[in-house]
């Protein structure tokens, strides 16, 4: 999708997020009809006002968007606002619905097996459909930094963007395509001018193509 004329503002306070959300608004496909936006309860509702990617999904495609979320109020809160969502594990969800898109924001690095929400979402998508999941970057100088602090991210697990394939037997290391995203200061931004985008990109976002 051509992100011009998106008003990313209204859907994400923070810069990073910003850019997290552009680069995933702009793999969208005109032709994708249908969307199913992993984790989309985002906790609560004042979270939610900050970091709304179903917002922007439902505003800015034409596709119909549905949701799905672990957390049972939150979701109670959404369907009464309107929203299509449900209660389902990111991990096992059967929805007896396929999809041309699944997207997954900065939820697979929390999950206990981030193999079986490749296999659940490989599951749900059309013939020729994608998954795209956004998740940190253990290879980023930024978490080197933060670890020589104890500063350490609250995640699951690291997800290695070089080794994605091995986490479902149902993909081949060329369905996959890795994107890095930009950080926003300091050194690692010297490094990603400097070329070194493996090293300093403190995300990345990741298309699995059925």
């Amino acid at each position: 999708m051509n992100s011009d004329n998106l008003k990313i503002n209204r859907y994400a306070n923070r810069t990073d997020t910003r850019k997290r959300f552009k680069l995933i608004y702009e793999l969208i496909p005109e032709s994708a009809d249908s969307i199913l936006d992993v984790g989309c309860a985002r906790y609560d509702s004042n979270t939610r006002k900050e970091n709304d990617l179903h917002k922007l999904l439902l505003e800015n495609t034409s596709a119909s968007i549905k949701g799905i979320d672990i957390n049972g109020d939150a979701v109670k809160e959404m369907r009464e606002r309107g929203y299509d969502v449900t209660v389902a594990n990111a991990q096992d969800f059967e929805l007896n619905i396929s999809f041309d898109l699944i997207i997954a924001g900065e939820i697979i690095e929390y999950l206990s097996n981030p193999g079986m929400f490749i296999d659940s979402g490989l599951n749900h998508l059309n013939e020729g459909g994608s998954i795209i999941f956004t998740t940190e970057n253990p290879y980023a100088f930024s978490f080197w930094r933060k670890s020589l602090h104890s500063d350490y991210q609250a995640n699951t697990i690291w997800i290695d963007p070089f080794n994605v394939h091995k986490l479902s037997d149902k993909i081949n290391q060329e369905d996959i395509e890795i994107k890095w995203i930009s950080p926003d200061g300091g050194i690692s931004s010297l490094l990603w001018k400097l070329g070194f985008e493996i090293s300093s990109a403190p995300r990345y976002c990741t298309i699995i193509t059925k």
